[in-house]
């Protein structure tokens, strides 16, 4: 009897002498006011996969090279070399795309939203359903919660997946013709001033 004493608090003494570790997740909170993160400098480096005959698999560098004034609304320079600039910003109700044949900035990703929010995308005829808010997506550059975004190109089969982390921005999108995956883009890794 005395020995088992001996071996139960033995036990005890070893189990409670051991370390216990935090894990630690690397999924970000979702805690930014922002979408998508615009400041000079900022860079994003995309893998684009396309489906079909031939496959194909290419790297893009996005970066944000500059700003502007229209008017009185502040606006960002996104690059994607070879293309000309994209003209971007943040509002307070998300992310806008500058639409030149309208002359003016369109919503383009609403944050913050609410499940199930949806609206029209004018520039592109597009439809925007929030699909989720709490997504988790991993990619190469790490695991991140998202907003999941579906846009419908109006009158059109096509439609795409936009999964977005506030505070990092676009982190994979997938490009559906026709109910066939043509193409999906995922970040591969980034650097935000």
């Amino acid at each position: 009897m005395k020995i088992n004493n001996i071996i139960i608090v033995g036990l005890i003494s070893i189990l409670a002498s051991c370390k216990k570790e935090k894990v630690e997740s690397n999924v970000n909170p979702i805690i930014s006011t922002q979408i998508y993160p615009l400041k000079i400098g900022n860079r994003w480096d995309w893998r684009k996969i396309s489906y079909g005959t031939p496959n194909d698999t290419t790297y893009k560098p996005i970066s944000i090279t500059g700003d502007t004034l229209i008017g009185l609304d502040h606006w960002y320079l996104e690059q994607e070399y070879p293309l000309p600039p994209t003209l971007i910003a943040n509002r307070s109700d998300g992310f806008y795309i500058y639409c030149s044949s309208a002359n003016m900035g369109k919503l383009y990703l609403k944050y913050p939203a609410q499940l199930n929010d949806s609206y029209s995308q004018d520039c592109y005829n597009d439809s925007i359903f929030v699909l989720s808010i709490d997504t988790t997506i991993t990619v190469a550059a790490g695991t991140f919660n998202c907003y999941h975004y579906l846009v419908h190109g109006i009158g059109s089969p096509d439609e795409s997946h936009v999964y977005a982390s506030p505070g990092i921005g676009t982190i994979k999108s997938q490009h559906y013709f026709s109910n066939f995956l043509a193409y999906e883009f995922e970040l591969m890794s980034y650097s935000l001033n």
